[in-house]
């Protein structure tokens, strides 16, 4: 799989064949299909493995320490940098991914993102987090996936967000913005109504729905008289 990453990220999945996989591998090519399948099978868990990795690591790390032991802000630096360190580091390949989903997989409206079931790990344990500390009413697999979505564009497409700015922003700099992004936009959102997808009528911000959404900490503008 590293191999086949390696060669996916340099050529592209076009440009890649299962044979120079096996040849690089030193292995036969029928060994590739006898575990993977397929070239798109291969090519899907070659992707998310680096992904795969992380989500592994540092949900056993949020799930090792007590709901609230961390400040919320740690715990967003913490996520955002992994996840902005993750997709830099394998920016190629994941280049290849979307490109390949594009214009050269055959089932690619039909085939299941390789990150879809780790996003819904890292959405499980958000869950706890912010309903341990009262947050809300907030739409975490939206949120959560729009956050990856912000990190991932800011990775792999600096050139096109950043080509005005010379030198484009550090990644220091990048991380501290996408961080209080990430903090206030989940914990000092102002009191909404939640609108459901299935057009049911809104329901108040002060009732519970499907576990997310929780009631509104009081305002720290309460009692303040308005201009």
């Amino acid at each position: 799989m590293t191999t086949a990453a390696e060669l996916f990220a340099a050529r592209g999945y076009a440009g890649t064949t299962t044979r120079d996989i096996a040849v690089a591998s030193g292995v036969h090519e029928s060994l590739i299909f006898r575990h993977f399948g397929s070239k798109q099978d291969l090519f899907m868990q070659a992707v998310a493995e680096p992904f795969a990795d992380f989500v592994t690591e540092y949900v056993r790390g949020w799930e090792a320490a007590p709901v609230m032991a961390r400040s919320f802000e740690s715990l967003c630096s913490e996520f955002v940098a992994g996840v902005f360190d993750l997709f830099a580091e394998h920016r190629q390949v994941a280049m290849a991914l979307v490109s390949a989903r594009a214009y050269e997989l055959d089932d690619a409206e039909d085939a299941l993102s390789p990150f879809a079931p780790l996003i819904a790990q890292i959405e499980s344990v958000a869950d706890a987090e912010v309903s341990a500390r009262n947050f809300g009413p907030i739409d975490l697999p939206v949120v959560i996936r729009l956050i990856i979505g912000a990190l991932m564009s800011a990775t792999m497409f600096e050139d096109w967000m950043f080509g005005d700015q010379r030198p484009h922003p550090s990644r220091q700099r990048l991380i501290s913005e996408l961080t209080m992004l990430m903090v206030h936009g989940l914990a000092h959102r102002p009191e909404q109504l939640v609108h459901v997808d299935s057009g049911r009528p809104a329901i108040p911000s002060a009732k519970r729905v499907t576990g997310r959404h929780l009631p509104l900490p009081p305002s720290r503008n309460a009692g303040r008289p308005t201009a």
